[in-house]
């Protein structure tokens, strides 16, 4: 019999050595939790106190603004009720009007934010994201003459939300000189809705025409830049993008997004004599670009169209087809959707849709 086993005597250490360390590791993150759970306290604490603070202090400011917007007392009367260690919380409540009026009202708004917008824009610089941010959004609504260099500046900006807030300001209709610089950074908020992107470029109008037909026009831009340039020209119903989105839809293995684009605009702005451009993308193996170029064959295609139209029906795809029977109702093809509604088509359920979506009594369909 042994008195002594060694490897019974060093595994037991060894338990009693990682036993030691578990307990150690759980007594530390129990003491970390606990301090994670004081400070969330503490913190709910502190941003109830600020509210607090908030309703207070405009509970005693709203009544003055509304003496100072009817002009029953001057502006400087409550700007100087307004403590250093406030005027963030004073710019906020002033902004929060201002996104609701205009005319007068506004620039009386503005006029009272003045004094105080310096404060946050000496901030700029050395606060986090989303405060810079909240700041841009102030400067660029209740001092955007003053502060038009800090939006350009924003523009490159590390933080993506940060420039197109930037981004936002700027595009405002009333100041066309800042299309060509928008555009030329669209690189700096591409991550963002591209939808989106294009409705405030829209926005500005007609400025942004030239530069947008520029990228459109050049192949060796990005496909995302000239996708939101041709969705901009069609909001807009540029005339002269027509040919241009032809051209471009001659070109071979367009990724799906910028064809569906440039069929799009074909649609709104392009001529029967631009047909057999489309025809090419009736067949086409995404099921979001034939549906579009229907549509658009349905827009522009007029009495030339209805056979292809008519063939388009039988396409797999339930979108493709409705595409088809709404562009032979914009052709004039009532009678012919009636046969086929009344018959034993595939279809027949969806064009009965399209036409009962007309409202007009010479287009009821038999049960």
């Amino acid at each position: 019999m042994k008195w002594f086993d060694p490897t019974r005597f060093f595994s037991l250490s060894y338990d009693a050595l990682l036993f030691r360390l578990v307990i150690d590791l759980l007594i530390v993150l129990s003491g970390l939790a606990s301090g994670l759970v004081v400070l969330a306290i503490l913190l709910r604490i502190r941003n109830d106190r600020l509210q607090q603070t908030r309703k207070q202090l405009e509970a005693m400011w709203r009544p003055l603004l509304m003496k100072v917007l009817m002009g029953e007392c001057p502006p400087a009367e409550l700007q100087q009720r307004i403590a250093p260690a406030h005027r963030f919380f004073f710019l906020e409540f002033v902004y929060r009007y201002a996104r609701r009026v205009q005319g007068q009202d506004f620039q009386t708004l503005c006029l009272l934010a003045r004094p105080f917008l310096p404060y946050i824009r000496d901030e700029l610089k050395k606060a986090a994201p989303e405060e810079r941010a909240r700041r841009l959004q102030i400067l660029g609504l209740l001092g955007f003459e003053d502060y038009q260099e800090d939006l350009i500046a924003a523009l490159d900006d590390p933080s993506p939300l940060v420039a197109i807030v930037a981004f936002r300001q700027l595009a405002r209709g009333d100041r066309p000189e800042f299309a060509p610089l928008l555009v030329a950074k669209l690189d700096r908020v591409r991550h963002f809705s591209h939808e989106m992107l294009a409705s405030l470029l829209a926005s500005m109008g007609g400025c942004v025409l030239p530069p947008l037909r520029e990228i459109l026009r050049d192949p060796s831009q990005p496909a995302w830049r000239r996708a939101i340039a041709a969705n901009v020209l069609a909001r807009l119903n540029d005339a002269t993008a027509g040919p241009l989105a032809a051209q471009a839809l001659q070109t071979p293995e367009l990724p799906g997004a910028l064809l569906v684009a440039l069929l799009r605009l074909l649609g709104t702005v392009g001529t029967p004599e631009m047909l057999p451009v489309l025809r090419v993308y009736l067949t086409h193996p995404e099921e979001e670009v034939r549906a579009e170029a229907v549509r658009a064959l349905g827009q522009i295609g007029g009495s030339q169209a209805v056979p292809l139209l008519v063939k388009a029906l039988d396409d797999p795809s339930p979108w493709v087809a409705f595409f088809a029977a709404a562009g032979l109702r914009r052709a004039g093809q009532n009678t012919l959707l009636r046969q086929i509604a009344n018959s034993k088509h595939p279809r027949h359920d969806l064009v009965r849709q399209v036409l009962a979506e007309e409202r007009l009594p010479s287009d009821t369909v038999s049960p």
